[in-house]
């Protein structure tokens, strides 16, 4: 597939371009005007990011079939933190790593579920 430039007559013709009314100069405007709209673009740009990251993500539901699995996993392990045995189950599942600073209880969840996956320590 070739790509064709189009001068701006005859992107207008096609009604593919819309003239933007010429802003003052950056260095024209005061500072503070300039930290402003510095700001809102990061912020923007931020949020664009996030929301981006967040598309590659699944958030997983925490239905009865969940926690009936987190309270037998809790009780084979002898451990009480929910939100790691969901972690542990959610990582046996999907085959994921583990990020944790703190591994003993995720290694005996993980001992519990019969399961092995790589514990990364931060």
């Amino acid at each position: 597939m070739a790509i064709r430039r189009l001068d701006q007559e005859s992107a207008r013709q096609q009604g593919l371009f819309q003239p933007v009314p010429a802003g003052p100069r950056w260095e024209a405007m005061p500072e503070d005007v300039r930290i402003l709209v510095a700001t809102l673009v990061s912020r923007l740009l931020h949020a664009y990011w996030a929301r981006a990251a967040h598309e590659d993500s699944t958030i997983e539901p925490l239905d009865l079939p969940c926690a009936k699995a987190i309270g037998l996993l809790l009780a084979k392990s002898g451990t009480s933190d929910v939100i790691e045995a969901m972690v542990v189950l959610g990582a046996v599942g999907r085959r994921d790593a583990i990020v944790t600073s703190d591994p003993e209880d995720i290694e005996r969840l993980l001992a519990a579920a019969g399961a092995k996956v790589p514990l990364i320590l931060v």
